[in-house]
């Protein structure tokens, strides 16, 4: 499957807002298809690595991000993964609500959820920040917006379409998603007003056409700012690039990673999975990918 999808970064100086934009269909696409998701499940999966794509350009070298959102209702939980490679990874805990769930209040349950944030050093998977907050809001970059904007005390807005299609080999028509920023010189209230405009249809509708990711990012960010062209003056005052990596659903599990977690079970959890099967397969439950291992190969 080719891979299409980008993640662009920028500022608009003159308004002090940070921006990012990004297109992962491809990924999501690859994210449904490895956990059969149903159609609502690939919704809110494909949200999740929305926003995990959009917070890229917030990662330094090494760095990584881990996202989860916990609900009371059937979604349970979703949790993705971001590198700063814009390696993508998520996994939903469950991937079929569409005979369970008939109504929102039955995906996300009663009362408020909780988004959980870790950034960590890949090398040596030191915590370098974390924090939990309330998800009171019932979708994922909402609620994502509001763990920046309460816990990292940084005003923060995401806004993301998936468009999925009865296509089994292409589930996906678009994932798309754009996040702001406000940094420190930033006008709130000004802020606020472009935060709204954000969700207006008008944006959904420039996302959805069929045209140049540059040219929809621009189109947006006049819109929401009610700027013109020149007002923006894109090259100088809004300035943006795309990301080193282009993003990519991939797994940073490997037969290493998984030898080392059996390693830590203890003597009686080994005899116990040994004792029907001398080869046991352990299945990376990210991806799916199947590992096999006998006694002898954790003893090495």
């Amino acid at each position: 499957m080719k891979n299409f999808d980008i993640t662009i970064r920028g500022v608009i100086n003159s308004l002090a807002i940070r921006f990012a934009y990004t297109e992962v269909t491809t990924a999501v696409t690859q994210a449904i298809l490895i956990h059969d998701t149903d159609p609502v499940s690939s919704h809110i999966l494909g949200q999740g690595i929305v926003n995990a794509a959009l917070l890229n350009p917030l990662l330094g070298e090494n760095e990584k991000y881990s996202l989860k959102w916990e609900y009371s209702g059937e979604i349970q939980s979703v949790l993705v993964d971001v590198d700063c490679n814009n390696y993508i990874r998520g996994i939903p805990k469950n991937p079929y609500l569409m005979e369970s769930a008939k109504n929102e209040d039955d995906l996300y349950g009663g009362g408020d959820g909780k988004t959980s944030v870790i950034k960590f050093c890949m090398e040596d998977s030191k915590i370098l920040n974390s924090g939990c907050a309330q998800a009171p809001l019932h979708d994922l970059g909402n609620d994502l917006g509001f763990y920046f904007s309460t816990s990292d005390q940084i005003e923060t807005e995401f806004a993301n379409i998936i468009g999925l299609q009865p296509d089994v080999e292409k589930p996906v028509k678009i994932a798309t998603g754009v996040m702001l920023q406000a940094l420190p010189d930033c006008d709130l209230i000004k802020f606020e007003a472009i935060r709204n405009r954000l969700h207006d249809e008008k944006v959904i509708q420039i996302l959805q056409k069929n045209d140049s990711s540059e040219k929809k990012l621009r189109a947006v960010l006049r819109y929401i700012t009610n700027s013109n062209e020149k007002d923006l003056d894109f090259g100088k005052n809004t300035v943006y690039s795309y990301t080193e990596n282009s993003p990519l659903f991939k797994c940073s599990c490997s037969e290493e990673k998984m030898a080392q977690a059996l390693k830590t079970l203890s003597k009686n959890d080994l005899d116990e999975i040994f004792a029907d099967n001398q080869m046991p397969r352990i299945k990376c439950e990210f991806c799916k990918t199947e590992y096999t291992f006998s006694r002898e190969d954790l003893e090495k």
